[in-house]
């Protein structure tokens, strides 16, 4: 049986050949050399249009016209002639000016996304590098604003631990504690894998992370647990002042709670300041100010010289490293004075 198919008009056959045509021309080709697989065409100079998951589109010409594909398979290596706004890009980012890294990335990512779908593509890297540099620059709304696009690309597995943390970040950005708190938990490792022996620490340990992460992970998670302490401490007053000896267990349940989330919070803290070695200096700065804050609210602060002590510590180095402190810190510039022994 012979199917007798209608025959579709003009514009439809054409449609496909002029969106390929309008993206193409929107898209800045790269410059490459192709090794193939197929010893007798060896290697081909040429210009790279767009990928899929399937292949290249390539362009003999510098203006990407009438490209053609060149299926992945068939590809043994390429050599990428790096684009001048990359070199650009990266500059700005390896020299620590991230204000113009980001906004050097993005252009680069805008300029050559029809690459996405290759791995550690131009378009990939400078998405990844666009996000990382709002992070550090503590732009973390706007990074959110990225996270979609930025977990749209296709990137290699080196990648791919700090991708998951740009979320936590935009959470961060976004106020959002409660699910940032959550997110945070699927970094610590199993009560049910510490021993029955061992009891269990204030702040369960981490499981193994990268040094750079396990310092982003930390600050987050304390800052997420700071966030939602205010709560706790206000339905504590409320039972409290209820005066109902009915609510004594509750109350000293909860008093218990907050005690290790503060203990949790300022160790979570000092991760951020001292596993930084400057690296993280938003997460450092914000780490100091952060415990300074939770340090001094403490009831017992002004009677108690370990943690006036320690508090004059933390204003000293921040001060050494970042300058003026708040005005409500400065005063912790000053020695305390040691408890006179009775």
């Amino acid at each position: 049986m012979k199917h007798h198919f209608p025959t579709p008009p003009l514009a439809a056959l054409l449609a496909p050949i002029l969106l390929f045509t309008a993206g193409s021309l929107r898209a800045v080709p790269i410059k490459a050399q192709l090794s193939l697989k197929d010893e007798a065409q060896g290697e081909i100079a040429t210009f790279v249009v767009s990928a899929t998951k399937e292949g290249l589109m390539c362009s003999a010409f510098q203006n990407g016209q009438n490209p053609r594909l060149f299926p992945l398979a068939d590809i043994k290596d390429i050599s990428w002639v790096e684009p001048d706004d990359w070199t650009k890009a990266w500059d700005y980012f390896i020299r620590a000016q991230y204000k113009e890294a980001a906004e050097a990335m993005a252009q680069v990512y805008e300029n050559y996304k029809g690459l996405i779908d290759l791995e550690d593509s131009y378009a990939s890297r400078a998405k990844f590098y666009e996000c990382e540099s709002l992070r550090l620059i503590g732009e973390y709304a706007k990074l959110m604003e990225q996270y979609d696009t930025v977990k749209g690309v296709t990137l290699s597995s080196r990648f791919v631990a700090q991708v998951k943390l740009f979320n936590c970040w935009g959470h961060a950005g976004k106020e959002l504690w409660a699910p940032l708190s959550r997110i945070m938990k699927d970094y610590e490792i199993d009560v049910a894998d510490i021993p029955k022996e061992t009891i269990p620490p204030t702040g369960l340990p981490f499981k193994k992370v990268a040094p750079r992460e396990i310092i982003q992970i930390s600050y987050l998670r304390g800052l997420a647990t700071h966030k939602l302490l205010a709560a706790k401490q206000d339905k504590l007053a409320a039972l409290i002042a209820k005066d109902d000896e009915r609510d004594k267990l509750i109350i000293g349940k909860l008093t218990a709670e907050i005690d290790d989330d503060i203990m949790s919070i300022l160790h979570d803290y000092s991760r951020g300041m001292t596993v930084t070695y400057g690296d993280e200096k938003v997460i450092m700065k914000n780490s100091m100010l952060n415990y300074l804050d939770l340090a001094t609210e403490a009831e017992d602060f002004k009677e108690n010289y370990i943690k006036q002590k320690e508090a004059h510590v933390v204003a000293l180095l921040y001060s050494q490293l970042h300058g003026k402190l708040p005005s409500e810190f400065v005063p912790l510039l000053e020695e305390p004075k040691e408890p006179v022994e009775e």
